[in-house]
C-alpha cells in the first residue's frame, strides 16, 4: 500500500496519510537520501482547493520516488483536541516537532522538508530555526507585502484587466506573525539560511494581484539579505491563489518536486 493512514504525537491524537513510493519509483529516485516532505495543515487550510493541493502533491511526489507526510495539526480537521494548557503558536510547533520524531524513528538521521500553503507559516519556519533534521522549507503564497513596484505594475495593468475579469482575491492569503511584520519575516529567513536550510517561496497572480504581482518583489520588499543561494523565489502569474486550473498545478508540484530533488 502507497498510502496510509497514521496516529501519533504526545497523546497519539494527531491524523495524518504518510505516502511511500512504489518500489519502482523508489528505485528510479536520484538519491536514496532524499529528504521527507511534511506537510501540517492548520485551520487555515481547511479549505478545499488548498487541502487538494497538499493531496496531489504527496502524490506527485510519491510517483518521483519522495515520501512524504501530510497532517492535521491539534484541534484541526481529522486529529484530536490540543493537550490543555498550550497556547495555539506552542501546540502547533509541539505538533510539527511530534511529526518529525515520528517519523524519524526508523531512520534518526533522516531529513525533512517543511512545506506551508495560504497558511500561517510561523509554526514550521520556528521548527525549522531549531531542528537540525529540517533541510529545506517550502512557502506557497506565503508572506507578501506592497511595493512601489507593485503599485506600478498593478496600475499599468489597470485598464487592460478592467474589461478582461476581476483581480485574484484575498482569501487564503498567509496570517501569523510573520505575515504581518516584514521584518520579522526577513529576519526569519536569514535565521534559517545561516543555519544552511534551502528555501523555496512561491507566488501565484498576475500583475492584478492583490498582494504580489512579481519576483522581483519578494527582494524589494524585504531588507537586503544573505541567503548564500540557499533561497529560490518562483512567481506562476497565470496561475490563481487556489491553482484551480490543471495546468498550474501541475507546473507547481513540478517545480516543487524538482527543487527538492536537486
Amino acid at each position: 500500500m502507497s498510502e496510509r493512514a497514521v496516529q501519533f504525537g504526545r497523546t497519539g491524537t494527531l491524523a495524518g496519510v504518510l505516502a511511500t513510493p512504489t518500489a519502482t519509483a523508489a528505485a528510479t529516485a536520484a538519491d536514496d537520501a532524499l529528504p521527507l516532505l511534511v506537510m501540517p495543515r492548520s485551520a487555515l487550510l481547511q479549505d478545499a482547493a488548498p487541502r487538494r493541493l497538499t493531496v496531489e502533491l504527496a502524490r506527485a511526489a510519491r510517483e518521483r520516488g519522495l515520501q512524504s507526510l501530510r497532517f492535521d495539526l491539534g484541534g484541526c480537521g481529522d486529529s484530536g483536541e490540543r493537550p490543555a494548557g498550550e497556547t495555539d503558536d506552542a501546540a502547533a510547533v509541539n505538533d510539527v516537532c511530534d511529526a518529525l520524531d515520528f517519523l524519524a524513528r526508523p531512520d534518526p538521521q533522516r531529513r525533512f522538508v517543511l512545506l506551508g500553503v495560504n497558511a500561517d507559516l510561523d509554526a514550521i519556519v520556528r521548527v525549522a530555526a531549531e531542528d537540525e533534521r529540517v533541510a529545506g522549507l517550502v512557502s506557497i503564497n506565503g508572506p507578501a507585502f506592497r511595493t512601489g513596484g507593485y503599485w506600478l505594475r498593478r496600475c499599468a495593468r489597470a485598464l487592460v484587466f478592467s474589461g478582461s475579469g476581476r483581480p485574484d482575491d484575498s482569501e487564503g492569503r498567509a496570517a501569523g506573525r510573520l505575515a504581518r511584520d516584514r521584518h520579522a519575516f526577513a529576519a526569519a529567513i536569514q535565521v534559517l539560511a545561516d543555519r544552511g536550510v534551502r528555501m523555496l517561496h512561491v507566488y501565484s497572480g498576475g500583475a492584478t494581484a492583490r498582494e504580489f504581482n512579481h519576483a522581483r518583489q519578494f527582494w524589494s520588499m524585504l531588507p537586503p539579505l544573505r541567503t548564500n543561494g540557499r533561497l529560490a523565489v518562483a512567481h506562476l502569474p497565470g496561475a490563481d491563489r487556489g491553482f484551480t486550473c490543471r495546468e498550474d498545478r501541475g507546473q507547481l508540484y513540478d517545480l516543487c518536486i524538482e527543487w527538492m530533488t536537486r
